[in-house]
């Protein structure tokens, strides 16, 4: 019970710091997004072979849904490409420690990310 808890705390705290991220001033640096495209604004980052990880991605995705907001789901422990986050996407969720294993690369495009003004959510 306790880490169904946890995991539904998870998913109400990204909806919180979504809803605070999208609370900005009219900076002309702010790029605009369209809800309505379905371009995804949220990525998850999950590993299926991790059960924690299983379990807080579905409540991710479960928060996601019912606000409307588009995603999209990468599944670390199933890539066989290159790691590359959307334009679009400004929150990126990591539910699983397989992040390690990412290459120096994927690591300096997430420095690249956040530096551009996004967020990224650990959970695990």
């Amino acid at each position: 019970m306790s880490r169904m808890l946890k995991s539904i705390s998870i998913a109400f705290l990204l909806i919180g710091v979504l809803l605070i991220s999208s609370c900005t001033d009219n900076d002309p640096f702010i790029r605009t997004l369209d809800v309505n495209a379905q371009s995804p604004i949220v990525m998850v980052l999950k590993n299926q072979a991790n059960d924690f990880s299983t379990e807080v991605s579905a409540q991710v995705v479960k928060a996601l849904d019912y606000t409307k907001i588009p995603y999209l789901t990468i599944d670390l422990g199933i890539i066989s490409r290159e790691f590359s986050i959307p334009n679009s996407v400004r929150s990126l969720v990591i539910t699983t420690d397989r992040v390690q294993e990412l290459r120096t690369e994927d690591f300096e495009e997430l420095v690249e990310f956040v530096a551009r003004g996004n967020s990224i959510v650990l959970t695990g």
